[in-house]
């Protein structure tokens, strides 16, 4: 039998009673600034909403910030806020007008917003921060360099006499002077991290069964893959013998770090040696080549070719450098003709066959039958995954193509030229 919440300012039968969630609440509430790192479904925003719902009744008068990066993230804070808590609950971005931005702040006691809005308004005088008891940093990662969280937590903590800042986090990075600059920055006192392996939290969510399934790539893929793979060995060796890298086995990761202490390198020297510009080059073309690989791995011929169209309208030394490669010379030639002739990554084969026993051998029968019988809008459907944008026009084009109704389904951002689906058009599609 599910049991819900009762306190004074969250809806009756709204939220459930978890009792992790409310562990770690009492635990912001007793222990100060706090940074919850938990992976998505675990309830992060229900634990936001319990410490507001506790910070409001005690503090009579006060307001809770609510700060996220994008607005379709603020928009839906609002919403579950709005749900959950029933005292009045806005959001401010930079598409409401100033005026209607300072009325509503007036007006509500919890205010959703993206940060630099908030921000803005504050270096123009149009409210403070001294009445708000608590600050979310939704995405708290983002908080460092210039980003607008430094700013924001730097002059709340001035301003506010009880102020508590909670920060909330999927993936705080692998880089531990990352995360001190995080938690130096939002003035953290107290790191808790939850997975959905914890005894208290495991109730509440079903298993997930995992299927790997390895697919070969196929002679002509392994061919184009090991002359890139040649070109990126050959620069790898040169940065080792520069000293910049200690072995030839390194990840992207890697490489950007060696970047980094190159670029730290030049910035701090009156006269660089010529070593650390050559070195420059050399690691920008193993990212590309390191992508290249990738992108011909994972996706097959037709990405990397999209991708090597792109690479011969860059002007850079280490482009042009890549594009003159008799190695990968001939790895653009093969995989050039590989897509005249119709070649594609086998594991889009195979993805069609696991959709097709899935749904019929008509491609629409089992979960379509599900749908149209109609008892449940929210009767099985399957999501397909996928890295590139490049890649998700290839399934949906191979879908239609089978017989399978698809639908594409992807960020609000530009990605070479091509538009991003807008908010309403998102909302449709789901």
């Amino acid at each position: 039998m599910v049991t819900y919440i009762k306190h004074p300012l969250i809806r009756p039968n709204s939220a459930e009673a978890r009792i992790y969630q409310q562990v770690l609440a009492a635990d912001v509430l007793k222990n100060g600034n706090t940074m919850i790192v938990a992976p998505t479904a675990l309830g992060k925003t229900i634990i936001a909403i319990l410490v507001a719902a506790d910070r409001l009744q005690k503090l009579k008068g006060s307001k809770i910030l609510i700060l996220a990066p994008s607005k379709p993230l603020t928009i839906q804070h609002e919403e579950n806020f709005k749900h959950f808590l029933n005292v009045p609950c806005t959001s401010i971005t930079g598409a409401v007008k100033t005026d209607e931005r300072e009325k509503r702040w007036r007006e509500s006691q919890v205010i959703c917003a993206t940060p630099q809005t908030v921000e803005s308004d504050l270096l123009n005088e149009r409210y403070s921060l001294d009445d708000v008891s608590l600050v979310v940093f939704d995405e708290c990662h983002h908080a460092v360099g210039s980003y607008s969280y430094v700013y924001l937590a730097s002059r709340y903590v001035k301003e506010c006499q009880n102020h508590l800042i909670l920060g909330l986090t999927a993936s705080p990075g692998h880089d531990k002077n990352k995360i001190k600059e995080v938690c130096e920055n939002l003035f953290i006192q107290d790191i808790t991290i939850k997975t959905e392996e914890d005894p208290d939290v495991k109730p509440y969510f079903n298993p997930i069964n995992i299927d790997w399934i390895k697919v070969e790539m196929g002679p002509q893929l392994e061919k184009i893959r090991d002359l890139v793979n040649k070109s990126l060995q050959v620069r790898l060796k040169g940065l080792k013998d520069l000293g910049i890298i200690n072995t030839v086995s390194v990840n992207k990761r890697d490489i950007l770090k060696a970047r980094s202490r190159v670029q730290r390198k030049i910035g701090q020297s009156v006269n660089p040696p010529k070593e650390c510009f050559q070195a420059i080059s050399i690691l920008s073309a193993v990212i590309n080549l390191q992508h290249a690989l990738g992108l011909l791995e994972s996706q097959g011929v037709a990405p990397f070719n999209d991708y090597v169209g792109r690479l011969r309208k860059k002007t850079t030394r280490a482009a042009k450098n890549i594009l003159l490669d008799p190695n990968f010379s001939k790895a653009v030639y093969l995989a050039k003709e590989a897509e005249e002739y119709g070649l594609e990554h086998p594991k889009m084969k195979k993805l069609i066959e696991l959709l097709k026993l899935e749904l019929g051998m008509d491609g629409q029968t089992r979960l379509k039958s599900l749908r149209d019988d109609g008892e449940d809008e929210d009767s099985p459907k399957i999501i397909v995954f996928t890295q590139f944008r490049d890649t998700l026009d290839m399934i949906h084009e191979r879908c239609e193509k089978e017989g399978i109704k698809s639908v594409r389904f992807y960020g609000q951002g530009t990605s070479d030229g091509k538009k991003g689906l807008t908010q309403k058009e998102q909302k449709n599609i789901i």
